[in-house]
């Protein structure tokens, strides 16, 4: 495939990878890595895998992908286009592209949906949310996809935040707070949100096209690995509002606002069921969670992502119960 050279060392998500192409920043080859991954031959899928699901998107009727847990490991298949198979320790990924499977999308999915099953194999409690910095305080965007993260996230960055995850957010309990452990260095925007890239002060961020046809920026970064949350954001944009308006959800719809966000949906074993809510119930306990109706675009204001984070700033008041 192209693009798949000699292997090289990457940190991505505070993994480092031995893999034929890029994922994050290029790590210390000194450093033995966590995963190594290899690509195969390309060629027809096997038959479909007789494990235990452990997870699985659809859309209506069609399934994207199906998370397996077989004897010796994981298989993640992306239905129709490649699968990975993954040991029980997950220290070692195959990439078998299908038939027709562009040359970049194993990277893609790969720093996605199965960088997410790495993390949980470790762990830790992975949302399908983006992070950003913000003079010392860490703010996770929330929500189900399609409800502006990336593009809220974009937003901040272009207005002097420093990125610290997109799409894939892995959480930990730790002294009293719940934090974001590892980095990811690039935004992916959906075909409506490009223009939020010119935002940016000249010269704006490095850009790229991927295979699954969204642009990649790269914003400046958080340095450190490891950042406590500070407050979580659920999105919801909206066409005909002026302005922002936050309010701060109780402690029950924030928990359940958050149980619907796990990166790899439909969880199955009873052990990362547990996982992910305990980590999801701490976060709501620890840090306030906001759900904010925000002005939406294109096009986007690049005033926006300030006049939400002052209003986030100020402390916004909690939201009356309904029964």
């Amino acid at each position: 495939m192209a693009g798949a050279g000699s292997a090289a060392c990457w940190r991505h998500m505070g993994l480092d990878f031995q893999a034929p192409f890029r994922l994050g920043d290029e790590a210390a080859a000194s450093r033995p890595a966590d995963v190594v991954v290899e690509v195969g031959r390309a060629g027809v899928l096997g038959p479909e895998p007789t494990g235990e699901v452990v997870a699985e998107l659809r859309a209506g009727d069609q399934r994207l992908y199906t998370v397996y847990r077989l004897a010796g490991g994981w298989v993640a298949r992306f239905h129709g286009s490649c699968e990975f198979r993954v040991n029980a320790g997950g220290t070692r990924v195959e990439c078998v592209p299908g038939p027709g499977c562009p040359d970049d999308l194993l990277a893609v999915l790969l720093a996605g949906t199965v960088t997410a099953l790495l993390l949980t194999l470790r762990g830790f409690a992975v949302l399908h949310s983006s992070a950003v910095r913000w003079k010392g305080r860490t703010v996770l965007f929330a929500g189900p996809s399609g409800t502006g993260k990336t593009t809220l996230a974009a937003l901040c960055c272009a207005a002097g935040a420093e990125l610290v995850a997109d799409d894939v957010v892995a959480l930990a309990a730790r002294d009293g707070a719940v934090a974001s452990v590892g980095l990811g260095r690039e935004l992916r925007l959906r075909s409506a949100a490009q223009a939020v890239a010119e935002l940016f002060p000249p010269p704006g961020p490095p850009r790229r096209w991927t295979a699954d046809g969204r642009l990649a920026i790269q914003p400046a970064g958080a340095e450190d690995e490891v950042n406590d949350i500070s407050v979580v954001v659920v999105s919801r944009p909206d066409r005909l509002s002026r302005d922002v308006i936050a309010h701060r959800l109780a402690p029950t719809p924030a928990v359940a606002h958050l149980l619907g966000n796990s990166r790899l949906p439909a969880l199955v074993p009873m052990s990362l069921q547990q996982l992910y809510f305990e980590v999801v119930a701490d976060l709501a306990a620890k840090a306030p969670v906001v759900e904010a109706r925000v002005p939406w675009g294109p096009p986007f204001s690049p005033v926006l992502a300030r006049r939400l984070l002052d209003e986030l700033a100020t402390g916004v008041p909690v939201a009356p119960q309904v029964d």
